[in-house]
């Protein structure tokens, strides 16, 4: 029987304000941040625990179960169309071509 590995997300604290809408997460393969679950990075337990100092430092990164983030995530909804069209409503200044509210 194979066993899997728990899963982490590397939370950016270093890169995430109070003030900040969303949490900064890792992308895959330390390379980069993300701000969405879907696109953040999954690293293993093992992974982390190789490299404590460096995923889970307790100041600038803090490894989080990927099954205890995902419940408390809240999708991003800036794509759905009522909220794109009134992004487009609010724009401030001209552009070259009209804009067209969905």
């Amino acid at each position: 029987m194979m066993v899997v590995e728990r899963e982490y997300f590397v939370i950016s604290v270093g890169h995430t304000q109070r003030s900040s809408p969303y949490i900064l997460l890792w992308a895959a393969n330390n390379s980069g941040y993300r701000g969405r679950l879907e696109t953040a990075g999954r690293y293993t337990e093992s992974q982390i625990r190789k490299q404590l100092d460096y995923y889970n430092n307790g100041c600038d990164t803090v490894a989080v179960p990927c099954d205890v983030a995902e419940p408390l995530s809240i999708p991003v909804a800036l794509s759905h169309a009522s909220h794109f069209s009134a992004l487009i409503m609010r724009l401030k200044t001209n552009t070259r071509h009209e804009q067209k509210v969905m």
